[in-house]
Order: C-alpha cells, then structure tokens, then sequence
C-alpha cells in the first residue's frame, strides 16, 4: 500500500511539473512553440522543405542529416500525426 501511495505522489509531482503554457497544440495532440516567425511567409502545400536537423530520443541519437544529405518532403496540408513534418507548415524559408 505504501508503494503505491508513493508511486501516485511521485507521478502527481511530476505530471503537475509540466509546464505546457505558452504552447499551442495540434490536432493529433502534439504540442509546439514557434519562438520567432521572422516575418516569413508561410510554406503551402505542394512546396518541398529542404531540411537539416539532428534528432535525439532522450539522450540518444535518432538521425542527423546535417552529415551528408538533408532531408526532403512535401508540404502535406494534412500532415503525418504525432510527427516533425506537421509542424512544416507554419515555418517559413529561412
């Protein structure tokens, strides 16, 4: 009884430690924050994105395509849930 009494008030403490203000939310449930627009013009559907970033899984590394060659994919209006490319639309070239 004791563990779990513990184990609700360590879960309670750490869900109430996430912070989410601030952040908008898409429709499948994945949260963003766009720090700077830049005044750029938005990316339309049918554009590609050439992209390079490096993506970690806690502290491992998932991919990095700024060693050889970036990453292209479409504009999709709709978009792959739970996933980067989502977010594509809403950056800008730059």
């Amino acid at each position: 009884m004791k563990r779990s009494i513990l184990f609700l008030l360590i879960a309670a403490v750490a869900m109430s430690s996430c912070n989410l203000s601030g952040y908008k939310k898409t429709k499948s449930g994945l949260y963003y924050k766009i720090v700077s627009s830049g005044g750029k013009t938005p990316m339309k559907p049918g554009q590609f994105a050439k992209i390079q970033m490096i993506g970690y899984v806690h502290d491992s590394l998932f991919f990095n395509t700024n060693e050889g060659l970036p990453y292209y994919t479409p504009i999709d209006s709709v978009g792959r849930p739970h996933d980067v490319t989502e977010l594509l639309k809403f950056f800008g070239e730059g």
